[in-house]
Order: C-alpha cells, then sequence, then structure tokens
C-alpha cells in the first residue's frame, strides 16, 4: 500500500517492530497535524449534503445538539441480516477504556490512537477471521463535538498494512451525532449516515472503536451493501459482549412486534426508512425493554430534539 504519496498523512512508528505506518485520514477530511484536528472538505459532496452538514456544525458549535432536520432526504441504510456473523471485539471495556492514551485518542490524536490499538487489537485473529478473503477495510470516521474520533481509521490503516490489505478511501460519515456515552434512544434518534463510492462486487471489513446498539456499523454495512459491495465482517476494539450480535433473531423481532403493534413500525419505517427486521438485535431489545409505542414515540422526538444527558 502506498500511503505516502497522499498529501494528507502521518508516519507512525509501529512500536512492536516491522515497517512504519503510514495513516491517511479519509480524504473527506483535512488534518492539521500538531493540533489533533480536522475540518470537513465539502466540496467533495453535493451542495445539499454539504449544507446539511454546516448546519449540524453551526448548532453544535453554538452549544445547541445536533438535529437531522434533512433526515426525510437522508435516511439510514440497512440491508437484510442474511446470517451476518457476529461483531469480532478486541478487547474488554475496561482494557481500552483506561488505557493510559484512550483520553487522547477519542479526541483525534493520531499518535495516542496507534498506541491504544497496538496493545489492544488482535490482528492475528482478524486474519483468521477472514482466511483467504481480501476485504477493503473501511474504518467508521465519527465527529466528536470538534473532535474527530480516529481510531477507527488507524485500526483500518493498522489491520491493512499488517494483512496487505486495501484501505477505503472514499466512504465517510456526513452528520455528527453524539453518540459516546449517550443513552440508548439518543443512539436511535440520532444514526449516523454515510456517503461515498463503493467499489462494487468487493467484500469490506468494518472497524469501529465501540459497539454498543450496533447501530452504526449497521448503517454502513447498509451503506456498503445498497451501493453494490458486501460486508462479511465487522470488527470493535471493544463493547459489552451481548451487543456482539448484529443480526436480528426472528424471535426478538416477533416479541417487538407482538408488543408494540403495526402502528409503531409504520411510524418507524416511515421516519428511519425501514422496518423492524432490519434493527439489529441490542436495538430491538432496547424498544422491547421500553413500556409502550408512546412512549418510544415520545423519547425518539424528544432525543432529537435536546441534548442527551
Amino acid at each position: 500500500m502506498r500511503f505516502a504519496d497522499s498529501a494528507h498523512t502521518a508516519l507512525l512508528p509501529n512500536p512492536k517492530g516491522g515497517e512504519p505506518i503510514w495513516f491517511t485520514p479519509d480524504p473527506g477530511w483535512n488534518y492539521n497535524p500538531g493540533r489533533a484536528a480536522f475540518t470537513p472538505d465539502l466540496s467533495r459532496y453535493d451542495p445539499k449534503l454539504a449544507e446539511a452538514f454546516r448546519a449540524e456544525a453551526r448548532l453544535l458549535d453554538a452549544g445547541r445538539p445536533s438535529t437531522l432536520e434533512s433526515m426525510d432526504d437522508h435516511k439510514p441504510a440497512r440491508t437484510a441480516w442474511n446470517g451476518f456473523p457476529d461483531v469480532s471485539i478486541q478487547a474488554s471495556e475496561s482494557a481500552v477504556k483506561q488505557h493510559p492514551q484512550y483520553a487522547a485518542a477519542k479526541s483525534g490524536e493520531i499518535d495516542a490512537a496507534f498506541a491504544l490499538v497496538i496493545d489492544t487489537l488482535d490482528v492475528a485473529r482478524i486474519g483468521a477471521a477472514l482466511g483467504d478473503s481480501k476485504p477493503v477495510v473501511a474504518g467508521v470516521q465519527a465527529v466528536e463535538g470538534a473532535s474527530v474520533n480516529v481510531i477507527p481509521e488507524v485500526m483500518a490503516a493498522y489491520v491493512a498494512q499488517t494483512l496487505g490489505l486495501p484501505v477505503d478511501a472514499q466512504i465517510v460519515q456526513i452528520n455528527r451525532v453524539g453518540h459516546t456515552g449517550a443513552s440508548g434512544f439518543h443512539r436511535l434518534a440520532t444514526p449516523a449516515l454515510f456517503d461515498g463510492a463503493v467499489e462494487s462486487g468487493k467484500d469490506y471489513v468494518l472497524m469501529d472503536d465501540f459497539v454498543g446498539q450496533g447501530g452504526t456499523l449497521a448503517n454502513l454495512r447498509g451503506h456498503i451493501e445498497q451501493s453494490g459491495g458486501r460486508v462479511i465482517l465487522a470488527v470493535a476494539l471493544t463493547g459489552k459482549p451481548f451487543s456482539s450480535r448484529l443480526a436480528l433473531s426472528e424471535t426478538t423481532l416477533q416479541q417487538l412486534r407482538a408488543k408494540h403493534g403495526p402502528d409503531l413500525e409504520n411510524w418507524w419505517r416511515e421516519r428511519f426508512g425501514y422496518g423492524f427486521e432490519l434493527l439489529t438485535e441490542s436495538e430491538a431489545r432496547y424498544l422491547l425493554n421500553t413500556q409502550d409505542a408512546d412512549t418510544v414515540r415520545a423519547r425518539i422526538l424528544a432525543d432529537v430534539q435536546t441534548p442527551d444527558s
């Protein structure tokens, strides 16, 4: 792989020996070396998407919550689960979140992210799961307030160089959702949206630093598969073991439909663009544990308009 030719690169020393890692942030973002900050290059998007991002940025910069006013035009992409394998969770939450470099990595410092990834990611285990497949490695790039969480992108770069795989350089998250530390309803109400070219017919493996309800991975997978790619595996640096299952079980689906009825599912489909069958297992269980359909609707609408606490 040749990252060194890019205009936006960082040379990372590999503390475990071997070749140094050339890390290239997604070309949709301009990295400012030494400042641990990213600014969006909105010229890559169509004007409507670019203006939606600017609107959300203005709200967050003013201390107000991100909203999805463009939800009618840009709904999250989801595709049928078809036996999708469980997320490969690499390390315990304590091992990751108590790592001395975690906070700096989460706020956008590439060197810190690389140190964290080196200490907690098991590349050999990922390689064994992939077998002979040579997928494109795609890292989720999430904007957290004024910074970009670069951990997934560093995961992708490290895995790709170690295993000799190509890295995606096209797909970007186009909204800011503030999911770190958020409640389940906030995560459901503010889904991550993705845009960018996909290599049709190619296999993909996804990288994220954390899996909670799994909605971000589900939406990235949906964008790739609706655009002609195929996602064969998702990897998270950490997460709770019960969060590893994305594919919704038939039992949970039927229980959810029986409890909340068709009206809520129809409302959900109109708002988010898909039915309950495309929820993740954790999303569905969260809704199943909610008292009634009216509470679900009220909480979703409230969390779109108010900051999560």
